[in-house]
């Protein structure tokens, strides 16, 4: 699956904002490239939760222009009753404006785990 990739502009801030349809545990990760390949970055949100009743916005690194950063969502979801669908949307911002939004659906059958990730690539521009 080839991966989204979307201009942000060069040394301004961007964020991304989660929504959950279900109770999800989380991840945020930014990587870098390494060759052709990418490497392990800055790690924004290593254990969120959708139920800690904190809002899900996360600042992302701002990039030089020409820069480029892999950044992950992952989501370990289930539903409040069981066999039902789960969903997870990421949105990217950049001066209040939507630059992008991912939205990744599941279903937890015999009350599974499910696991969501949204996966886009950022330029500086």
């Amino acid at each position: 699956m080839a991966l989204t990739t979307k201009n942000v502009t060069a040394q301004q801030p961007y964020r991304v904002e989660l929504s959950f349809g279900g109770i999800a545990r989380y991840s945020v990760f930014e990587y870098v490239p390494d060759g052709t390949a990418w490497k392990p970055g800055k790690v924004i949100q290593k254990d969120g939760s959708s139920a800690d009743a904190q809002a899900d916005i996360y600042d992302l690194t701002p990039l030089a222009v020409g820069e480029k950063r892999l950044v992950a969502v992952g989501a370990n979801m289930a539903s409040a009753t069981g066999d039902e669908d789960v969903s997870m949307t990421a949105t990217f911002t950049e001066d209040g404006e939507k630059v992008h939004s991912d939205r990744q659906t599941g279903h937890d059958k015999d009350n599974s785990i499910v696991t969501l990730w949204s996966r886009t690539v950022f330029v500086g521009a």
